[in-house]
């Protein structure tokens, strides 16, 4: 065989090599392949909240829209698509499948699934992560927030009589994708945990003027502003807003003067949720004349003296 023969021959063969690759490669029996993670119509994305209690942060709820996914794709030639799959994490290191095809294949021309996803017990892992983070890094008076990736696999496979399939030989597709969920903090709630009413007399126990003090502490588990409302056992009442300080405590103190025999009850309570109250303290003022007495207005509703 002469030398230049040889070269064409050669060279003929690596053509052909070439286009049989390339042939082996569009036989495939999946063409427009697709995974994708698709963007919420509301705009946020999935949410983990935690929320202290007693000092030590609790998962809430997962808030936040539900992560959108989509998987697509069209048979090539004489193929069929038989098969397909979306996992949290990896079909192939503990992933879980959260959409698929089925228990028995099937024969498609294409496929194109959407699934919203935010489901809790699968995502217990992430759950747990976010948590961590929160105790490490999560601040009680004010929110934190952090952003966690979540991992999702998509997965397609087909059977066909292409140039590069056997008919009962499988080719598959797989893509990897990331949603990027939200790690929130949320500060301690403001509470009143405590509240004591006293009332002390002033000077005599029996005659009149009676200067009586009426004291409301309070105990808080952080600084913070509150409202409570000053009951009198006749239905009377008023409303007084307090600030607790950084030691978590505040006191309202009120001063009245009588000049006759007077029995009255009193009890606070703080506005707003499940707050504390105090018990009805008596008050009782005994004097040996009865010479009248004075009173101030609270605004709207009775008067409280």
């Amino acid at each position: 065989m002469s030398k230049l023969l040889k070269t064409t021959l050669l060279a003929l063969t690596a053509s052909l090599a070439v286009s049989t690759a390339a042939q082996a490669s569009n036989y495939g029996g999946i063409k427009d392949f697709s995974f994708s993670i698709q963007d919420s119509p509301l705009g946020d994305p999935l949410t983990f909240v935690y929320v202290p209690k007693n000092g030590k942060y609790r998962f809430t709820e997962i808030g936040g829209s539900p992560v959108q996914l989509r998987i697509k794709g069209k048979k090539y030639r004489r193929a069929h698509i038989t098969r397909y799959s979306i996992y949290l994490g990896h079909p192939h290191n503990g992933g879980k499948k959260i959409l698929s095809h089925g228990f028995m294949e099937g024969s498609w021309k294409k496929i194109d699934k959407r699934i919203s996803f935010n489901d809790r017990k699968l995502l217990k892992a992430y759950e747990a992560k976010g948590l961590e983070y929160c105790r490490q890094h999560g601040n009680p008076n004010n929110r934190v927030m952090k952003d966690m990736d979540i991992m999702f696999t998509g997965w397609m496979a087909s059977k066909g009589k292409n140039h590069s399939q056997r008919p009962k030989t499988a080719s598959t597709h797989k893509a990897t994708r990331y949603a990027t969920s939200r790690i929130v903090c949320m500060p301690e709630p403001f509470v009143v945990n405590d509240v004591k009413l006293s009332i002390k007399r002033n000077g005599s126990m029996t005659s009149c003027p009676a200067n009586i003090t009426l004291r409301a502490q309070f105990k808080t588990n952080k600084a913070g502003k509150f409202k409570f409302r000053l009951f009198r056992g006749d239905g009377a009442f008023r409303d007084v807003e307090m600030t607790a300080s950084s030691s978590g405590r505040a006191t309202y103190t009120q001063k009245y003067t009588f000049n006759k025999t007077t029995h009255r009850k009193y009890y606070a309570a703080v506005i707003g949720g499940t707050q504390a109250s105090s018990q009805w303290t008596p008050m009782s003022v005994n004097c040996s004349q009865p010479v009248g007495g004075g009173s101030f207005s609270t605004g709207p509703g009775p008067s409280l003296e």
